[in-house]
């Protein structure tokens, strides 16, 4: 997913084995493998910490495609709602020139 351009917003995922550790409070329209700081696993093995990587970034990678698939229908929405207002002003407005020349 190459990202979102929403309301001026850019919305974009990075994805990356560096990514560990991740909660929900840590994903974000501004979040970057760049300004997320690595943590630490204490005494877990490379496998584990393997593992947990990938599980953390694979989370983080659905939460935000699904976050930004989100996004994407609310703007095809909000899209349509607006569409539909500008078509009901127009009427309104037509419909008071008729009124008037009546």
């Amino acid at each position: 997913m190459d990202g979102l351009h929403l309301h001026g917003k850019n919305f974009t995922y990075q994805e990356s084995s560096a990514l560990t550790g991740l909660t929900n409070d840590d994903v974000g329209p501004n979040v970057s493998v760049s300004n997320i700081s690595s943590r630490g696993h204490g005494t877990k093995s490379k496998t584990s910490n393997t593992r947990t990587s990938s599980s953390s970034t694979t989370s983080a990678r659905v939460k935000v495609e699904a976050d930004v698939a989100a996004l994407l229908a609310r703007q095809r929405l909000l899209q349509e709602k607006h569409a539909l207002e500008q078509h009901e002003e127009e009427i309104r407005r037509r419909k008071e020139r008729l009124e008037l020349e009546a």
